[in-house]
């Protein structure tokens, strides 16, 4: 039987690019990274799976395109699965490329997508998390709604900053009616009492319309991403 993080490893990643991610001001604080397998296109081929090739990606990219500013680096995401974290070599390749990036004045973050770690691994997963944002990464929680729930990742603060995605609230591509409008009001107040109880920024994602991107300003979230702010832009191609 093939090892799995030899499999990933396998998976061929042969383009990469960059979706703006900005703050309250519209500027540009960092880029989200995607990518196609080989030989596959179209919404279905985003990679999240294959840790090891993507970080070679995200690694070629940003010394491709070095910042020469003396400003705040620019955050670099990535998504990587929680169960990826248990593997040693994907750890060590995501510090390497954390101490390479910071050479281009970029900083990695890491978006923990869901994955499973199962309680005889979760020591592993959190000396993992600790050696990560020992070495300067930025903690990202996927979260696909906010809840009451406090996450591992927030109790041992281990975590920068947290992300959800707009159509987790209901929040149409469109204004529909005043009953959806008032419904926004209790997601605000979600919003509120949550930034009040972990004090970790807040990003939100796949803001797609301009009505989308109108509720969302309206609320107190840190950053913003979605077409509505800048469509994914390709930024490097290897042949393989």
């Amino acid at each position: 039987m093939v090892n799995f993080f030899q499999a990933i490893d396998e998976v061929k990643v042969n383009s990469i690019s960059w979706q703006k991610i900005v703050d309250r001001n519209n500027s540009c604080i960092g880029y989200e990274a995607s990518a196609p397998f080989a030989g596959e296109s179209g919404q279905g081929a985003e990679v999240k799976r294959p840790v090891l090739p993507m970080i070679s990606m995200v690694r070629a990219s940003c010394i491709a395109r070095p910042r020469f500013s003396y400003g705040p680096p620019l955050r670099m995401f990535m998504k990587v699965e929680k169960s990826m974290l248990l593997s040693h070599r994907v750890v060590d390749e995501l510090i390497r490329c954390t101490s390479d990036l910071k050479g281009c004045n970029y900083q990695l973050a890491i978006e923990l997508m869901d994955g499973v770690v199962r309680n005889m691994e979760m020591a592993t997963y959190v000396e993992a998390l600790y050696r990560l944002r020992e070495s300067g990464v930025c903690i990202v929680l996927d979260d696909d709604v906010i809840e009451d729930t406090i996450r591992l990742e927030l109790r041992l603060d281990l975590c920068d900053m947290v992300k959800v995605d707009v159509d987790s609230f209901g929040i149409f591509p469109k204004s529909v009616n005043d009953v959806c409008v008032r419904g926004y009001e209790q997601v605000y107040t979600g919003v509120v009492d949550y930034l009040q109880r972990y004090g970790v920024p807040l990003l939100v994602g796949k803001v797609e319309s301009d009505w989308q991107a109108h509720v969302v300003y309206s609320m107190p979230f840190d950053f913003f991403q979605g077409y509505a702010f800048g469509r994914p832009k390709h930024v490097l191609s290897v042949r393989m």
